[in-house]
């Protein structure tokens, strides 16, 4: 988990993943305590961990190959994690929209089921129970909007890179305290220069600035564009 914050000065802690193992007792523990500890503080899913998540699941209902193979079929059901970018209150009527759509267009079979019971299970509740994330969770629009970062690549980027400055996945406690130190050096050092008015730089590539960009120009047109034009448009920046 990580504290993020955009050149907004909007602040919201990000969560590194979702899992569905042993360990989602745990991290909804820790939210739960984040919630307690620093009642303002919006809690964020890492929407690649997000997106991921419903792949493994379209892989694991068989509807990869089809995929695969399908163009429209494709775009469907990358119209699903495009959700994230929907308004929080529209997404349910949007899901129910794709739901209807995919068995009415695609077929009513075993593995479509599947999808859609994880689906609601996971991400969007049903109306008799919630479901097992708040939309508000792994919602992104608001995030994109604020310039704030959807991943959690950022956080892992400076682990790798502390961990190969350590040279050693289990270093002594003087290597990692002098290790920690020249890290303190450096960050006052951006710090400083940050207090003096030098821009620090949003993207680490410019092809993630442009691609950035042009979904912020479409989430900025939602109210404009038809539903289905809209969460096609946004599909375009899923990758699974």
């Amino acid at each position: 988990m990580h504290f993020a914050t955009s050149q907004r000065n909007k602040r919201k802690l990000q969560f590194s993943g979702y899992a569905y193992t042993k360990h989602r007792t745990a991290e909804k523990a820790e939210v739960n305590v984040i919630h307690e500890m620093l009642p303002n503080t919006q809690v964020h899913g890492c929407y690649f961990h997000f997106s991921q998540s419903v792949w493994r699941n379209i892989k694991s209902s068989g509807l990869a190959i089809r995929y695969a193979n399908d163009v429209q079929y494709n775009v469907h059901l990358r119209k699903f994690s495009a959700l994230a970018f929907c308004k929080e209150q529209d997404v349910l009527v949007r899901y129910s929209q794709l739901a209807t759509q995919l068995l009415r267009d695609y077929g009513v079979s075993d593995g479509h089921e599947n999808f859609l019971e994880y689906f609601e299970n996971t991400w969007v509740g049903r109306t008799t129970r919630r479901p097992r994330y708040e939309i508000s969770m792994w919602n992104c629009k608001s995030v994109t909007e604020l310039e704030l970062p959807r991943t959690n690549n950022s956080v892992e980027s400076w682990h790798n890179a502390f961990q190969g400055a350590m040279g050693s996945e289990h270093p002594n406690v003087y290597k990692l305290v002098d290790k920690l130190l020249d890290e303190q050096v450096r960050v006052k050092a951006i710090c400083a220069k940050l207090a003096a008015g030098e821009d620090s730089p949003l993207y680490s590539r410019k092809e993630y600035e442009i691609k950035n960009r042009k979904l912020l120009s479409i989430i900025e047109a939602h109210d404009q564009m038809p539903a289905d034009e809209y969460l096609e448009a946004c599909g375009n920046y899923v990758v699974f």
